[in-house]
Formats: structure tokens, sequence, C-alpha cells
């Protein structure tokens, strides 16, 4: 369950976390209330692809396990292994260092259209993310650029790009400093 104190809230790390964890079980509450199919699940488990690889890529790849479904298991029983490793992976929020890793796979989909200056300004971005001098948003948001440009519908649909409504993005901090 993505539960959490509200003063807890204020910090931005936590909030980003509890937004990203409660909109993505909210979307996989909605594919099993919706006529469950391996079809959907798929479909779930590849737009979450790179969000599930920041948060846990060992987990990540448990989930893509479950979905290929070796052992034919009724589509429920899947659902339930499913959910089980799901929980797992969103137990902490996503580390920094995973969330350079997801931008540097998903720089690779557009590196080879860019200029040399372009890539230089996002790699700046990304080394300027790592040492915590700006936040995720401006490489991921550099990024996104990248992707209407190139119009890489694979990532355009991946939910680590935008994993809750830009509606409740703030970056109001307690002041508690980033940990991720």
């Amino acid at each position: 369950l993505a539960i959490e104190d509200e003063g807890r809230l204020n910090n931005f790390t936590i909030r980003e976390h509890f937004y990203t964890k409660l909109f993505t079980f909210a979307r996989f509450r909605r594919l099993k209330e919706e006529e469950p199919t391996i079809k959907g699940l798929i479909q779930f488990q590849s737009e979450n692809k790179y969000l599930l690889m920041a948060y846990h890529q060992t987990k990540q790849k448990e989930l893509g396990n479950i979905v290929a479904n070796r052992d034919q298991l009724p589509i429920h029983q899947v659902l339930a292994n499913y959910e089980q490793i799901l929980t797992q992976a969103f137990a902490r929020a996503a580390r920094y260092t995973s969330n350079i890793n997801v931008l540097s796979h998903c720089f690779g989909y557009v590196s080879n259209r860019l200029t040399p200056k372009e890539k230089g300004f996002f790699l700046d971005s990304l080394e300027q993310y790592r040492q915590q001098k700006v936040p995720l948003s401006v490489p991921l948001h550099i990024l996104t650029a990248y992707v209407i440009r190139f119009e890489e519908d694979y990532l355009a649909k991946q939910t680590f790009f935008s994993p809750y409504p830009r509606q409740l993005v703030s970056i109001s901090d307690s002041g508690k400093g980033r940990d991720g």
C-alpha cells in the first residue's frame, strides 16, 4: 500500500516516491479490474520498464519473467505473483544512481541523432544531477524534449517520464535535502 504520514509529504523525495507508487499501483489495480489478460500485463510491464528499472532493476527483471508466464499459469495467479514483486520493487524510493542509469539507457535511443553540442548539454546536465547540483527534472526534461523531437513512441509511453499527473508536481521541500 502507498501510505505516508502527511507531514513527511513536505519532503520532496518522499512525496515523489509516494505519488509514483500510488499512481503505479492505481494503474495496476485498473489492469486487474478490467478483464485482465497477459497482453494487458505485457503492455503494463512495457510502459513501466524504465520506471521499474529506476526503482529496482533486479525486481524489474523478475517481473519480466512473471509476465513471460513460462509455466502457463492462469491469469489470476500471474497477477498475484506480479503484484507481490511489484510491491517489493517499490519498497524504497529510486536511488539517484539508478535514475542516472535509466536516463543513460533512454539517451541511447536518441544520442546518434544529436549534435555534439546537444549530447554535451545533456551529459553535462546528467553530471550536474550526479553531483546533486540540479534535480532529476533537469536531465529528465531535456531528454523528454529529445523524445518529442524524434518521435520516440516507445519512450513517450514510458511512465518514468511522468509517473503521476503533472498537476501534482511541486518543487517545495521541507529543507531536509535530497536523497534520490
